[in-house]
């Protein structure tokens, strides 16, 4: 075997909507493309390709912060989610009625993870056969070579990649300053 031959046609990094959302753009275009990706991520450990962060809480509590009609999959199907989560999710609190009395609207507003399954659901649909490979380590390295990118994981996994997409999403905060866990007397 060439050892400077790439040995993935895809590489992305990250596991989160981001990767999830392209993933399911190439199903839709490219069909045949998804066996020549992998999505490396720590967070497909514990979560479903595409939960990430941002819609990865199990709690009740966190909502999405925009109506169900702006989230979406693909520019095309307006309302694609909204019409998911009306007929799939069962969450009283998602119904609100917002503005003054003579314009009084409605809309719906889910729970973050209820997205994060909307997104599970479509991408099964759409890559009808079968998601790519999933890698649940830590990128630690990445180095260009003439040819190809070589990946290094926290694991110490090492493998080369023809091209490679960073879905990386947001940092974790980070406060400005060390806060105590609880006030000092």
């Amino acid at each position: 075997m060439d050892e400077t031959a790439p040995q993935i046609k895809l590489a992305i990094i990250g596991g989160g909507f981001s990767a999830a959302a392209l993933i399911a753009h190439l199903c839709r275009h490219q069909p045949e493309m998804v066996r020549y990706i992998t999505v490396i991520g720590s967070e497909l450990e514990h979560k479903p390709l595409g939960a990430g962060a941002a819609f990865g809480t199990e709690s009740e509590y966190f909502r999405l912060n925009v109506r169900s009609g702006i989230m979406k999959l693909f520019s095309d199907k307006s309302d694609d989610f909204g019409s998911w989560a009306r007929k799939a999710v069962t969450d009283d609190d998602a119904h609100i009625t917002y503005g003054q009395l003579k314009s009084q609207k409605e809309d719906y507003f889910y729970r973050r993870r209820d997205f994060a399954r909307y997104v599970t659901v479509r991408l099964n649909e759409i890559c009808s056969s079968g998601l790519p490979r999933q890698t649940a380590d830590r990128v630690t390295s990445l180095i260009p070579h003439a040819a190809y990118w070589e990946i290094k994981t926290q694991a110490g996994a090492s493998m080369r990649a023809e091209h490679v997409v960073l879905a990386l999403g947001n940092p974790p905060p980070r406060w400005p300053c060390s806060v105590p866990a609880s006030p000092q007397p």
